[in-house]
């Protein structure tokens, strides 16, 4: 009898899953908690590292044609606007890796791949909101707001908040880093053209940046902007802020990021928190991935790059050894944490280089950026252990007694 392997989970990352697991001996069942899915008004960045598991899963196309591909990526200073570094990015990133650097809009690659999940005609159990997990013999028992579910093995896809990992691995609570984000949508018509178009912005100040990139095919702009603030926020996407407040923590800054924040109508604050590296990521048949595992502070644009990395990590792991979920998931387990958490100390570093506040700080920042743009390959370096990973080209098997 075929085994079922239940995702907790209809995000980006348990999405991706199910698809790579579409033509697998399992039963793929998806739980979500959310009783259907809102469009979350948000931008997301695909780099090069995703575009494989992409083409993988058939959706390469689909994805470039939905997205906006990047021609620059620009670290400005905050008081003068000036380009600090100026990087041909998705020329660099064609020219490495054959692959573009896109921006989406997060509910158009939601769609892409909930549709695909449709044409598998893989069940999305929605409002099942996930309470208790019970282990019975050699399987489990799941109680939802919709019911009972049996299964075989468990994926926690479930985001931040994770109740597969609050109840299975024991993890202590998030710890508030000081810093907030602001995320908001704006019309891109009526812009400098040649500085948004196609293009990444990043305004670098004290304690604080702002960066921008299209979405939407050009015609919206996407904002985030985050200061350091001492006061508790709430680790969420979904609360939403007055736009003064956005506009009053930068109202110092130069005019054309200015001139973007009187534009927001509709913003949502959150705070950044940092999860304390798990020592696994699987026990016996149950496993974490994507924010659940390894939830990381944005400033690697790679949350949901990681969590798509895994989806295809843990699809080949399981279907190398289907007849031992518990050593599929460790194979998994062993070859994703080191990738992960690796990426998760880079996304933190960047925090204190985007708001470095000493001038000695910036000063030895913008002269490291200064030769990035003199010499491009040499900033490509930097990226290349990010970028330059390909997870389908790895080999999955059981790891090493």
């Amino acid at each position: 009898m075929s085994k079922t392997v239940t995702i907790i989970g209809a995000g980006l990352g348990g999405l991706s899953l199910a698809i790579a697991l579409g033509n697998s001996p399992f039963n793929i069942v998806i739980l979500e908690q959310s009783d259907s899915f809102h469009p979350i008004g948000a931008g997301i960045q695909i780099s090069p590292n995703v575009m494989p598991v992409f083409q993988a899963l058939g959706l390469r196309d689909k994805i470039i044609d939905h997205g906006s591909e990047v021609k620059r990526a620009f670290f400005r200073d905050y008081k003068s606007g000036e380009a600090k570094l100026s990087l041909p990015l998705g020329a660099l990133c064609q020219n490495h890796y054959t692959h573009p650097y896109l921006n989406m809009h997060r509910a158009d690659l939601h769609d892409i791949l909930h549709a695909k999940v449709n044409e598998q005609h893989i069940p999305i159990h929605m409002g099942a909101a996930l309470r208790r997990i019970e282990t019975t013999d050699k399987a489990y028992k799941l109680g939802t707001d919709k019911g009972t579910f049996h299964t075989d093995i468990i994926i926690g896809a479930d985001g931040i908040h994770s109740r597969v990992r609050q109840a299975v691995f024991n993890s202590p609570p998030a710890r508030f880093t000081g810093q907030c984000a602001w995320r908001a949508l704006v019309p891109i018509d009526g812009l400098k053209a040649h500085i948004f178009e196609q293009n990444v912005n990043n305004w670098m100040g004290p304690g604080a940046h702002i960066v921008t990139y299209p979405v939407k095919q050009g015609s919206l702009l996407n904002i985030v902007a985050v200061t350091e603030n001492a006061k508790w926020q709430e680790e969420s996407w979904a609360r939403p802020d007055t736009p003064d407040n956005l506009r009053t923590a930068f109202k110092d800054w130069e005019p054309t990021p200015q001139t973007l924040l009187e534009r927001v109508e509709t913003c949502y604050l959150w705070g950044l928190f940092e999860h304390a590296a798990l020592p696994h990521y699987h026990k016996d048949r149950i496993a974490l991935m994507g924010d659940a595992a390894h939830a990381m502070l944005p400033f690697m644009a790679q949350g949901a790059a990681m969590a798509i990395e895994d989806a295809y990590a843990l699809a080949q792991c399981l279907m190398a050894m289907p007849d031992d979920p518990a050593a599929g998931l460790a194979a998994y387990d062993a070859q994703r944490r080191p990738r992960t958490q690796a990426v998760q100390k880079r996304s933190t570093k960047n925090a204190a280089l985007y708001h470095a506040t000493r001038f000695g700080a910036r000063h030895w920042r913008d002269i490291k950026f200064g030769l990035g743009s003199r010499f491009p390959n040499l900033a490509m370096n930097a990226l290349h252990p990010t970028y330059g990973h390909d997870v389908t080209q790895e080999i999955y098997k059981a790891p090493s007694a």
